[in-house]
């Protein structure tokens, strides 16, 4: 077993009692819960395999350790490993970049990932010109590119936010963790990165353009940051303080009035009037409620009209709608299942109408209804992380 520490324990009486051997952090690199796995031979039990960001091995039963892969030799962070039992130089990684196998003790692997279309996406986006025009932020797989007939990989990282301009889908925004910008001009050809500002985002820092001009966009880090000429410069909009006590984790813009914002982090909501000039909290009751707040998205023709998720394991704590200038919110969780609510979209087109993405699917309801629909229909049993209407 390896603990919290990182320290590897082992027992030979059926688990009565331990004994802390050599550790192979420094060989396999664990961080986290998520990156740390042990397996053993089934048919020798002095060959023990550790995951982390690497992998590591112990032909003595754990007393020392040496590293097994080269460097990026498969993809990095392990997760699980199984032998074959009827030959155990083959044995196979599950880790951030899908499954691999190796016949040879870990000297050469190949992918088994063809076909297998199991990439997590933080976040996606596509263009107003051409809905086939599409970015995501994969988790650990870079960003990637759709440009209407193939994928291509760019900037790298674990993928976050992403914008395309509603204006002119040649200039696209990707990034990866905890706010590392990129601008592209050439429809995601070639990338650029962004330096704005000494701050540190979140690690799926969020970006979006003004919906009146290519040349405005606005990044969340731990404060509000607007650029009025592409890029070239950039400005904080917290008015010398920062606006939240850590970072921003979700930022948006009324379509119908560009001057006002919302930024959130994880327990408060703030709202500018005047462009990010001035800033006054609308968090109301969702503060006190210590709900963890996940997405902001705001109505298109009522910039006063703001919906929010929140996480958590609190039922009917899911979805709120502010509808005036105020501070006051609705509890529209209606009948949504008690998991995690991570995302929400406007639908522009039905009054009220809004999607929302949850650890169980897609939901929707509008201003007809009082409880919230599946909206599955062919969609996979998955995780709905985030939500793009193109229009």
């Amino acid at each position: 077993a390896i603990d919290n520490n990182s320290d590897l324990k082992v027992s030979r009486n059926g688990g009565l009692s331990f004994t802390t051997l050599t550790s192979p952090a420094a060989h396999a690199t664990f961080y986290g819960y998520y990156d740390r796995v042990l397996a053993i031979s089934p048919t020798d039990s002095n060959y023990v395999l550790a995951g982390g960001l690497q992998i590591a091995v112990s032909k003595d039963g754990g007393i020392s350790w040496q590293p097994l892969d080269t460097p990026m030799a498969i993809h990095p962070d392990n997760h699980a490993f199984a032998f074959n039992p009827l030959n155990t130089a083959t044995f196979y990684s599950g880790n951030d970049g899908g499954i691999f196998v190796t016949h040879d003790g870990g000297n050469n692997w190949t992918s088994l990932n063809d076909s297998l279309m199991i990439s997590q996406i933080y976040r996606t986006t596509s263009s107003r010109q051409s809905p086939y025009i599409i970015l995501c932020g994969l988790q650990d797989n870079s960003t990637y590119r759709f440009d209407g007939s193939g994928w291509t990989d760019n900037i790298g990282g674990d993928g976050e936010a992403c914008a395309i301009s509603p204006e002119d889908d040649n200039i696209q925004i990707g990034s990866y963790q905890y706010g590392n910008f990129y601008l592209s001009y050439d429809q995601g050809n070639t990338f650029n990165q962004l330096y704005i500002g000494s701050g540190i985002g979140s690690w799926t820092a969020p970006v979006v353009f003004s919906p009146n001009s290519a040349d405005t966009i606005y990044f969340g880090l731990n404060d509000v940051y607007a650029t009025y000429d592409g890029g070239y410069t950039f400005t904080s909009l917290g008015s010398g303080m920062p606006l939240f006590p850590g970072s921003i984790i979700s930022l948006a813009v009324a379509p119908s009035n560009a001057q006002v914002l919302y930024a959130a982090d994880y327990g408060h909501i703030m709202r500018s009037d005047d462009g990010g000039t001035t800033w006054n909290n609308v968090s109301g009751h969702l503060t006190t409620d210590s709900l963890a707040i996940t997405r902001i998205a705001v109505d298109y023709n009522d910039a006063m009209r703001v919906y929010v998720t929140t996480s958590g394991d609190a039922a009917g704590k899911k979805v709120y709608v502010r509808t005036t200038g105020g501070s006051s919110w609705f509890n529209m969780s209606y009948n949504l299942p008690n998991v995690h609510a991570n995302c929400i979209a406007v639908d522009s087109s039905v009054i009220g109408g809004v999607y929302v993405g949850t650890d169980m699917g897609l939901y929707y309801t509008d201003s007809s209804m009082t409880n919230w629909i599946c909206y599955g229909k062919g969609l996979p049993n998955v995780i709905g992380y985030d939500l793009d209407i193109n229009y």
